[in-house]
Parts: C-alpha cells; sequence; structure tokens
C-alpha cells in the first residue's frame, strides 16, 4: 500500500495490485466432495488447471466459509494414478469365459495389449475403453443376472456424494425395472439409529431443520459428533450461534472434544450409556413438570407409556451406569 495518510476522520490509501497475479479464466461452481455439509465451492481454472478455490458469501450452506480440506485439498484431482476413463477386465472385452480365482490386479492396459511380465492370466488386466462399451457391460450383465436368478439377486448401494436427482433414479431403476427393494445407502453406517428414532418421533427420517438454523436456538445438544472435525463448517456455525447469539450448547460424549470449550455443560459419560442418561434428563422434565403439555397433546401419541417406561430412570440410577453426576443431569 502507498500513499496512505489521515486526514480528519477519513483514511485514503492507493493500492497497488500485482501485475503478476494469475488470473482465472473461468470460475466454475461446484460442491465440496468431502463431508455431507455440501458447501459451494468455486474453482478458479488457468489454463484448464484449477489453481484456487474460494466460495461465496452468500452461499446459504457455508456462507464463504471452507475447511483446510475443501479451500487446499483437490490436488487429488491430479494424481497420476487417478482413474480417467472407464476401465473393464479382459475377459468381459474379449467375451470369454470369467477366469478362475478372483485376483486383485491394478495394473492398468492403456493401449489394449496384455500387460508385460504379468504374474497372473492377462484375462485379469483392467483395459481402458470407451463410456459406451463399458455402459453396455454393465447393463448386459445386470439384465444375465437378473434373468438368471429374479429380483433377489439384485441389489444397489447409493452414494452420499450423488445428487437427490441421481439417487432417486438409482433407486427407481432398481425397484421398477428389477423389481427389487434390495437399495441401500451408504448413510446406514452413521444414521441407521436417527433414522429409526426420527421415523417414529416425528414421521420423517429426514433433519426436521437446516444445520444452519442452529443459531436459532437457545439451547443445543451435541451428542455422537465430533462436529468440528466431521462437519468442520456446521461446528463454525455452532460456535458462532453460542458467541454471537447468545445459545446454550450441552456436550454429551466421553471425550473432550473441541466444541467442549464453547459449551456450557459438557457431561462425559461411559461410552454405551447415551439411552440412561437421555432418558433420566426427560425423567426430570416430566417430574419437575417441565413438559410443554399442549404440545404432546396436539402432536403426540403414546405419551403415558413413554412416562412409565421412565419410572426407574432417576439422575441417580444413570450416575451408576453413566458416571454422569445427578445433578448435572437435572440441570
Amino acid at each position: 500500500m502507498r500513499g496512505a495518510f489521515l486526514s480528519g476522520a477519513f483514511m485514503v490509501a492507493n493500492l497497488q495490485t500485482n501485475t503478476n497475479r494469475v488470473k482465472a479464466d473461468k470460475v466454475v461452481s461446484s460442491t465440496c466432495p468431502y463431508c455431507g455439509v455440501g458447501c459451494t465451492l468455486q474453482l478458479h481454472v488457468k489454463d484448464d488447471f484449477i489453481f484456487k478455490v474460494t466460495s461465496p458469501f452468500d452461499s446459504p450452506v457455508n456462507q464463504g466459509n471452507l475447511c483446510v480440506k475443501g479451500r487446499f485439498g483437490y490436488d487429488f484431482i491430479y494424481h497420476p494414478k487417478r482413474v480417467t476413463t472407464p476401465l473393464a477386465r479382459r475377459y468381459l472385452l474379449e467375451g470369454k469365459p470369467k477366469p478362475q480365482g478372483r485376483e486383485q490386479v491394478f495394473a492398468v492396459s492403456t493401449d489394449g495389449k496384455p500387460i508385460p511380465d504379468s504374474q497372473i492370466s492377462n484375462d485379469w488386466d483392467w483395459v481402458e475403453t470407451d463410456w459406451e462399451t463399458a455402459m453396455n457391460l454393465v447393463a448386459d450383465n445386470l439384465v444375465r443376472i437378473y434373468k438368471r436368478d429374479g429380483s433377489d439377486a439384485m441389489a444397489v448401494y447409493c452414494c452420499a456424494k450423488a445428487t437427490n436427482e441421481d439417487n432417486y433414479l438409482l433407486q427407481k431403476m432398481y425397484r421398477a425395472l428389477f423389481r427389487t427393494n434390495n437399495v441401500d445407502h451408504c448413510t446406514r453406517l452413521c444414521h441407521a439409529g436417527s433414522v429409526v428414532a426420527l421415523q417414529q418421533a416425528v414421521g420423517s427420517s429426514a433433519m426436521s431443520n437446516t444445520a444452519s438454523q442452529v443459531i436459532m436456538n437457545d439451547v443445543f445438544i451435541v451428542t455422537g459428533s465430533n462436529t468440528s472435525e466431521n462437519h468442520p463448517i456446521i461446528a463454525l456455525q455452532m460456535k458462532e450461534a453460542v458467541q454471537k447469539y447468545g445459545a446454550k450448547c450441552i456436550v454429551v460424549d466421553p471425550r473432550r472434544i473441541d466444541l467442549v470449550d464453547f459449551s456450557e455443560m459438557w457431561l462425559p459419560l461411559k461410552p454405551g450409556t447415551n439411552v440412561p442418561v437421555f432418558s433420566a434428563m426427560a425423567h426430570v422434565i416430566v417430574k419437575e413438570n417441565l413438559v410443554n403439555w399442549e404440545f404432546v397433546k396436539n402432536r403426540t401419541e403414546g405419551f403415558n407409556e413413554f412416562v412409565e417406561s421412565l419410572e426407574k430412570f432417576t439422575p441417580e440410577y444413570a450416575q451408576e451406569i453413566s458416571g454422569v453426576p445427578a445433578e448435572d443431569i437435572r440441570k
């Protein structure tokens, strides 16, 4: 900065830009491929090479924020071993029977010729091919298996990185064309419990709110999640809710995760004792008449049975099992 001076209440500055700075030929909008937050990316491209990643401040998901992976972790695009063309086993391309056994061969034939000095049959070679050939191989073999073994032999595993439209079409194809309900998704690994609970509690297995709406909460509980590491941008929004909007954060986790530093309370329960702790919380809410009875009357069913199931879950009982002090549960 040159020629800066202070005059009264105003500062005037002449800024000199770096004339050697790389300027993008184009900026392409995309979505971060790492976690489930789905941050908006702007890929700055020069000579068909991504040299920088930014994010717009008006993005409703991440509001311009990116974690270190989203901002700097794009070098995998140019890794020499990245697969950029369809690959198929040689025996499939040449219409041969499947060889005996199963071998993990990672060498790729880029010119279609057998890989030299291979320790096993060249029928197992990965061979580069075109999209039409690859798609025909997949379609022909799916139809062959379906005709031979029927619907029960068919299954599909959907992807959280794909769009909702892609996943809809995939499950539709298997249900309508192959007549099977063997449709699964990778979120079963981490969301099976929450899906069942949400379905039974609120009638929908999806989130009831967007993550960014945490700033509208008076109190929120973080349990079973190291949010700062797994979903860093959501963690930023949680921290903002505490620091700027006065929200209270309660962490229920055996580990002293990063969000503990921003929390009103930390309940370091023993692993596997979540149910007694949360049941004891519900026990206190009922016993101290902190229930929103109008909501219960209009929006719930089976509440009396639920209250009966809480009878033994006193804070003292939960303390014996979980190690969380009874007084902290009452708070």
